[in-house]
């Protein structure tokens, strides 16, 4: 029915003239419902849907398009897009063609009319089709039960409506009526990862996904594939070739273009994937993150202004729509080293999301992080608390856990005070806490680097080997390089020197985090005694565009400091000067707790300049040595998902389109 009422196939009507172009964008409207069901509308518009997505020569506008249309027209943006609706969103967006239609009761069955109206309200043919029962009108496609298809339609629109909670729970139940509704466990893996939540259970979605993949038609199967390898298996490569085997049939595929971006980006190739981002947004401007996105690569290549133009892009797109551009504006005057207008940005979104944990969660971190990278452990602190509050509210324990133990880290490295890092051990999660997680939900590379931080190499040690043994290493590539980080804090903390460094570079290939990558190996040089390569690490660290604060927050201050005084060590003065000024601007208003660190480097500095021909010796890193050594030499490595960074649009990883 859909192919006769697009002139798809031999007659090709509706093209042949003109009238609809190969590949046109059209809004698909609700369904009239007829029957005494409320929900069939939706269900069979769904159905529709996913049916007409099969096709090579027809786009459908996605229904998150659709809404953001709504918000711009001054709509409520969970407005149901019936016929009338839909053909104003058309003539406002220069979109040709309305698909709308009615559903009507017969006998124990039903009729499905459809038309196609042109945006001035022309019919421009119509159809209908029957079908005998409900079996029969759900045909083979996506479930056999009509009322699993019932609560996805439902965990859609509550997803759109930016009830994510709701939209798991619904798709949870949606699963419970059919166990192989591939469809539903792929939404499910796409939301849980992309808010960095619940790695086990985005995991086993999308491996039921994959397992259920021939049930799917052709392009969905191609996205789960493509998912699947994204998020299980690490294996960015797989993933990218089935989004070209997808290109190469749909070549506008927004879906596939973004997410080859976002992949692309996650191997640091963010030209490549500025260029993937760019396109897709050639072919639906109707994305608000599809702006996101672009920006991101753009700042991530140091191109700020046309960021900011990006961004203004966006706002001009999407009026009356700031979350977004809120929390991407803060991400970008985080990069540019403005914090107070990065805090001013991230509070907005928290003040305008009172009522969402999620936000409140996110947004309240990025404000601790902020506060942290400028010396302000007593704001970090409060924020961190609301922060955490918000998290134990949804009911998530790992990423409390891993915040927990990344906010211990955070002040046990900053202080650089014995008595406030004794206080910050006794309040440190119990280590088995962690065996009472799902397995991929187990923050161990953070516990081990914790302890490694807090001078209790014994039992880092020991948490290795119970990572090693519990098998999570082996759950896919991520996992992996979160073994080889993890193995290499305890090597460099017992003077394995070598080993450290090449377990480093294993853990950090193709990480997403660019700066993490290069304060770790910076890190590990350092703790070698290589002088040479640890300062040109921490000097493409420092020297970066790539600004994130779940990273900056510890790194940044110590690496101007260390710096500083690998410059002073080999003589360069004027140098050195520079980098410890930048440690003591950065630092300018840090808690009194902090200021000795500050006056102790402005000391320094007077030092340096009254004797320029002063050295400070470089010191070898030792196993009993190492608790004061990491107090003034910080680093981190790429966090595991659902660490101390819980973010939908975090700013190390731009967001997928599900």
């Amino acid at each position: 029915m859909a192919g006769r009422l697009l002139g798809i196939g031999p007659g090709a009507t509706l093209m042949a003239t003109g009238a609809i172009g190969e590949r046109e964008p059209l809004v698909l409207a609700e369904l009239d419902n007829r029957t005494t069901d409320p929900t069939l509308g939706s269900t069979v518009t769904e159905l529709l849907r996913v049916s007409l997505s099969q096709s090579p020569v027809i786009r459908l506008v996605d229904p998150a398009r659709l809404s953001e249309s709504l918000g711009r027209m001054q709509r409520d943006p969970t407005t149901t897009v019936d016929e009338s609706i839909a053909l104003e969103i058309a003539e406002r967006e220069g979109i040709k063609a309305v698909l709308s239609g009615d559903v009507v009761p017969l006998g124990s069955g039903y009729v499905v009319s459809a038309r196609l109206v042109a945006a001035d309200g022309t019919v421009l043919t119509a159809h209908q089709a029957s079908a005998n029962d409900a079996a029969d009108l759900m045909g083979a496609i996506a479930t056999g039960s009509l009322e699993a298809l019932r609560l996805y339609t439902l965990a859609a629109q509550a997803e759109i409506s930016g009830d994510e909670d709701r939209a798991v729970d619904l798709l949870e139940e949606a699963i419970s009526g059919d166990s192989t509704f591939a469809m539903a466990y792929r939404k499910l893996g796409i939301i849980l990862s992309n808010n960095f939540e619940q790695r086990a259970r985005a995991r086993q979605a999308l491996t039921k996904a994959y397992e259920y993949r021939d049930r799917l038609t052709g392009i969905e199967r191609g996205y789960t594939i493509a998912q699947y390898h994204t998020d299980v298996t690490g294996e960015r490569e797989d993933a990218l070739a089935a989004y070209r085997t997808i290109l190469d049939r749909y070549p506008d595929d927004f879906r596939a273009l973004n997410n080859s971006g976002v992949l692309y980006s996650q191997l640091n190739d963010f030209g490549r994937g500025l260029d993937y981002y760019v396109r897709a947004l050639a072919t639906d401007s109707t994305w608000a993150p599809g702006f996101t996105n672009i920006a991101f690569a753009q700042r991530a290549l140091g191109r700020f202004d046309d960021a900011a133009e990006t961004l203004d892009a966006m706002d001009v797109r999407f009026p009356g729509n700031p979350l977004g551009g809120a929390d991407a504006r803060g991400g970008l005057e985080y990069a540019r080293q403005d914090y107070e207008a990065a805090k001013r940005w991230w509070q907005t979104v928290r003040d305008s999301q009172s009522g969402s944990p999620f936000w409140q969660a996110d947004a309240g971190q990025k404000l601790a992080w902020v506060a942290a990278t400028r010396g302000r452990l007593r704001e970090a602190g409060l924020n961190m608390r609301e922060a955490l509050a918000a998290t134990e509210q949804r009911g998530l324990a790992a990423e409390r856990l891993a915040s927990l133990v990344g906010w211990a880290e955070t002040q046990l490295r900053l202080t650089q005070n014995d008595a406030l890092s004794r206080a910050t051990l006794a309040g440190t999660p119990r280590d088995e806490a962690l065996g009472e997680l799902p397995l991929p939900d187990r923050p161990y590379e953070l516990f081990v680097r914790y302890h490694v931080f807090a001078g209790d190499v014994a039992r880092a040690r020991q948490l290795l080997a119970e990572m090693e043994s519990s098998g999570q290493p082996a759950l896919g590539r991520g996992y992996e390089r979160q073994y080889h980080r993890a193995a290499a804090w305890v090597a460099l903390a017992e003077d394995d020197h070598e080993r450290g460094v090449m377990e480093m570079r294993r853990g950090t290939e193709d990480a997403g985090c660019v700066t993490c990558r290069l304060a770790s190996l910076a890190y590990a040089y350092d703790a070698g005694g290589n002088a040479d390569s640890a300062l040109a690490f921490w000097e493409q660290f420092a020297q970066s565009a790539w600004r994130i604060p779940f990273n900056d927050h510890v790194e940044l201050p110590s690496a101007y400091r260390r710096i500083g005084e690998l410059y002073e060590a080999a003589g360069n003065v004027e140098a050195a000067v520079e980098y410890y000024n930048r440690f003591v601007e950065l630092w300018q208003d840090a808690d009194p707790e902090l200021q000795p660190q500050v006056q102790d480097v402005r000391r320094i500095t007077a030092m340096a300049g009254a004797m320029p021909d002063r050295g400070i010796s470089v010191s070898r890193i030792s196993a009993a040595g190492l608790q004061h050594h990491t107090r003034r030499r910080a680093v981190a490595a790429e966090h595991p998902a659902g660490s101390c960074h819980a973010s939908r649009f975090d700013e190390s990883n731009p967001q997928q389109d599900v």
